[in-house]
């Protein structure tokens, strides 16, 4: 199964920023086999497999701020804050997927006979880019707000200094705020941490207006 997976023919998808994506009905265990083999990671999305590829410098550099104040504002705290590289199940979606930030509260919670796959997260973040945005502020929002743990989500745009911050309220209602000016500062409502949207875009070099 895992050579089908690797050969099958391929399509384009939303849903990460990718060259080629593999659409299959695969099974989790399909699934769970390829990303041990193949050296690249991988989203499932209830039987669609699509291969994950590498992004932009401006991309990594928000990553990389990001994640470095939430590790110096979170140590010794009761939060764990993960980059790129771990895996998130969102169970009643069947989804595995890899958000560019995640936070988590307390004791890790792993899926069951599992080591490398958490399963709640308090806030998210992503990086918008033309190829995930869509899937970011639609499906993937959604599918996230399943977790019951899931409070407060970020989107930041790469391209410009726009930085959405969406916060629960109830199961139906999450309050919308949006940052476009560096000299702002976001504070996080559900972890003790508070950033600037200069150091968030600290380094990131966007393109030269026409």
């Amino acid at each position: 199964m895992i050579a089908q997976l690797q050969s099958a023919s391929v399509t384009t998808s939303a849903s990460v920023t990718t060259s080629a994506s593999v659409t299959t009905s695969a099974t989790v265990e399909d699934y769970f086999a390829l990303e041990a083999a193949a050296p690249d990671k991988h989203d499932y999305n209830n039987g669609v497999i699509t291969p994950m590829v590498g992004g932009t410098p401006n991309h990594n550099r928000i990553i990389g701020n990001l994640y470095a104040t939430l590790y110096l504002a979170l140590k010794k705290t009761e939060y764990d804050v993960f980059m790129t590289d771990q895996r998130l199940q969102i169970p009643k979606t069947n989804r595995y997927t890899y958000p560019d930030i995640f936070v988590t509260q307390g004791d890790l919670q792993l899926l069951p006979g599992r080591t490398d796959t958490l399963t709640d997260a308090v806030l998210i973040a992503e990086i918008l880019s033309t190829s995930t945005q869509e899937d970011d502020r639609t499906q993937k929002f959604a599918a996230y707000q399943t977790l019951a743990s899931f409070q407060e989500y970020l989107l930041i745009d790469q391209y410009q200094v726009w930085v959405e911050q969406y916060c629960k309220q109830d199961d139906r209602h999450w309050r919308y705020t949006r940052y476009t000016n560096p000299n702002e500062t976001l504070t996080l409502t559900q972890i003790p941490a508070t950033l600037t949207i200069a150091e968030l875009y600290d380094r990131v070099q966007f393109p030269p207006s026409p």
